[in-house]
Order: structure tokens, then sequence, then C-alpha cells
């Protein structure tokens, strides 16, 4: 039973992690895309906070799918 709490712990602490630097992601990029054109920069960084976000969630899930095969051979 504590290697599933640690898992979840763990999940949890990934997502606030994503959350955080979802925020922070986009607030450097509003702060860099000042100079283009008001909806060009809205788009702009709505796609680029969106990619990157997707990019860290996979790896993530890379990640967990890794524990638990890990955890499965050990069982063994």
């Amino acid at each position: 039973m504590p290697k599933r709490a640690n898992i979840t712990s763990l999940c949890f602490v990934f997502i606030v992690f994503v959350f955080f630097v979802h925020t922070k992601l986009e607030n450097i990029l509003v702060l860099y895309m000042n100079k283009c054109s008001n909806s060009l920069r809205q788009s702009c960084i709505h796609c680029s906070v969106y990619t990157i976000s997707v990019f860290i969630t996979k790896e993530i899930v890379k990640a967990i799918a890794r524990i638990r095969q890990i955890e499965r051979t050990r069982k063994k």
C-alpha cells in the first residue's frame, strides 16, 4: 500500500508542477510577444503554451508507465 501512496503523491506533484510551468510560461510568452499584433499574439501564445503543455504531459505519462513497469518486474 505505501507504494501506491507514493505514486499518487508523485502524480499530484507532477500536476502541480505542470500547472505552475504552464502559468509561468504563459507570462513569459506574453512579455516576449508584446511586439506582435494583437490577434497574432493571442494565437501564438495559446498555441505555444498548448504545445509545451502537451509535451510535458506526455513525458509525465511515459515516466509513470516506466515506474509501473519497474514495479511489475520487481514483483516477479
